[in-house]
């Protein structure tokens, strides 16, 4: 753990030396990691615009509260950006709102899972750091299900919450 808290405050210090711009700027990259309801991994955002951006996780896919390490998902996203609470150029608040898809594979019994997503999001950026946190509500459609009990389609979920942490560059 000490290690992680020494890692974190290298970057909290380095980040200004490097001039690191504000993060809701258009071409800035963020990783880090990501946990959405079905896929836990690595997460990837890009900002196109100020109000616009595409955020995935891929990684594990996770069923049922376990993970299961042959099975790989993608999770992907569009989002639109909204920043309530613009702080000095060091911290700004905001949501968003947006549209997803998933797409999980297992290797050892070749099936796969394949739905659709809304997004709702609050974020809080760390400009000074940069570092971003967010928290999804993800209410999900499984278009296609053929894991663990055979086929099935068509299935809703909406009790689905995710978040991620990130990095940018």
């Amino acid at each position: 753990m000490r290690q992680w808290m020494a890692a974190l405050g290298l970057l909290a210090m380095a980040a200004p030396a490097f001039g690191a711009p504000p993060i809701r700027n258009g071409g800035n990259i963020g990783l880090g990691l990501g946990a959405t309801p079905h896929v836990m991994g690595l997460d990837v955002k890009y900002w196109m615009n100020p109000n616009l951006s595409a955020q995935a996780v891929i990684g594990l896919y996770e069923l049922q509260g376990g993970l299961d390490p042959v099975r790989v998902g993608i999770d992907g996203d569009v989002l639109y950006e909204i920043a309530f609470v613009k702080g000095n150029e060091t911290f700004d608040f905001g949501m968003n709102l947006g549209i997803g898809g998933l797409y999980g594979m297992d290797f050892e019994a070749p099936s796969l899972v394949a739905g659709g997503n809304l997004v709702v999001g609050l974020e809080g950026n760390i400009d000074a750091v940069p570092l971003d946190l967010s928290i999804d509500y993800r209410p999900t459609v499984f278009l296609y299900d053929d894991f663990d009990d055979g086929f099935d389609t068509y299935r809703l979920s909406f009790v689905e919450i995710g978040g991620h942490i990130r990095y940018w560059f």
